[in-house]
């Protein structure tokens, strides 16, 4: 079964509410509960991506694990992903997308905390390897996650991390919402060394303004 609605169309463009389009999509999918408990990972892992294409080989870098193509095959089948190939140095490379609208209801149906810090750590190193404008789409998926992660010390790192990347492209308000947030978060939890840290980024941010 194929995504009735084309991942690059939004609901204004089509004329239709937002609730509209989920309630196409809850009653065209299957229950994502049915699913194998790796399908329902990759579905999970999706749904805190950036909106747009993804390699397998970055799926499988925030998974640690190798990715079984009779799942994917499985998943785009039944329209939770779309996906394409494209020849790279000889080779086949496949990408995968999932629809904006899917990843909003699957982040509610399918919360996975141990699979999302997982991510939320490697998105971390990920960071530290960006330039700004690499990084831009990356930002949104670490503050989407930043809503839905428990409270805990990779949540603070994280903020941490989105603080230092939206600083470096010049976002002082988002960065000091992030430091601010880190702040917050560190000294709900006691965490005294990641409090000192988010501390220290806020009075750097305070003097350069």
């Amino acid at each position: 079964m194929q995504a009735p609605i084309d991942p690059g169309v939004n609901a204004e463009s089509k004329g239709l509410p937002s609730e509209t389009l989920l309630e196409v999509y809850l009653t065209a999918f299957f229950d994502p509960d049915s699913l194998t408990e790796s399908k329902q990972e990759l579905l999970s892992i999706h749904s805190v991506y950036p909106v747009g294409w993804h390699d397998l080989i970055n799926t499988q870098y925030f998974l640690k694990r190798q990715v079984p193509t009779e799942d994917l095959r499985t998943l785009v089948a039944q329209g939770w992903l779309d996906e394409k190939s494209t020849a790279a140095e000889d080779q086949l490379k496949l990408s995968y997308r999932m629809h904006p609208l899917v990843q909003s209801v699957l982040r509610h149906r399918l919360p996975n905390q141990e699979l999302w810090t997982q991510y939320a750590d490697q998105l971390g190193y990920l960071f530290i390897n960006l330039n700004t404008s690499q990084g831009l789409p990356w930002i949104t998926s670490g503050s989407i996650l930043l809503q839905y992660l428990d409270n805990s010390g990779p949540k603070i790192e994280l903020a941490i991390a989105l603080g230092d990347l939206t600083q470096d492209s010049g976002q002082w308000d988002k960065c000091l919402e992030y430091f601010q947030e880190s702040q917050n978060l560190s000294k709900s939890l006691s965490d005294t060394l990641l409090q000192g840290v988010a501390l220290s980024r806020l009075g750097a941010i305070h003097q350069a303004l």
